[in-house]
């Protein structure tokens, strides 16, 4: 096997790896903002419920029904749920390449595969991958996020 075809797949489980962790940092980010909005609505609403039945500051009624309304519709306009779902799943396809990469460079040390058939497993581990980051760019690039789990990805590979 040749040293470049070892270097591809080392690279390409290592950047399969720091995308797993990307869009599994993002999920949570997304699902906690998403929570955090919910329970602010969930407050906001029974406080604006309790002003206009005489029951709690009932002269601030508009501001606590203007602040809830804010809240649904943010939290309806960015769908934050959905995107953490989104990310989910991308980080579950990237963790799902790590790991064939990581099985396909267990067999190049182990020296049981014929240099046709990593060249074959590469390409169609590429072309999924591919797929994966089609459907993903559509969401953008956190680069600070990025580089941190870059980070991550060289300090798991130096254990």
């Amino acid at each position: 096997m040749t040293e470049e075809m070892r270097t591809l797949v080392w690279n390409e489980k290592f950047f399969a790896d720091m995308r797993q962790r990307y869009f599994g940092h993002l999920a949570a980010r997304y699902r906690t903002l998403d929570n955090a909005i919910h329970i602010g609505l969930l407050v906001l609403s029974g406080a604006t419920f309790s002003s206009a039945s005489d029951v709690l500051l009932p002269q601030h009624t508009a501001i606590l029904a203007l602040l809830a309304a804010a809240l649904a519709a943010t939290a309806t306009v960015m769908r934050l749920s959905d995107r953490s779902s989104s990310f989910t799943e991308f980080s579950v396809d990237w963790g799902k390449l790590h790991d064939e990469y990581t099985l396909l460079w267990n067999d190049l040390g182990s020296g049981s595969v014929e240099s046709s058939t990593v060249r074959r497993r590469v390409q169609e581990l590429k072309n999924r991958a591919e797929i994966v980051d089609r459907r993903s760019t559509a969401y953008g690039t956190h680069r600070k996020l990025l580089l941190a789990c870059h980070r991550e990805a060289v300090e798991a590979t130096a254990r």
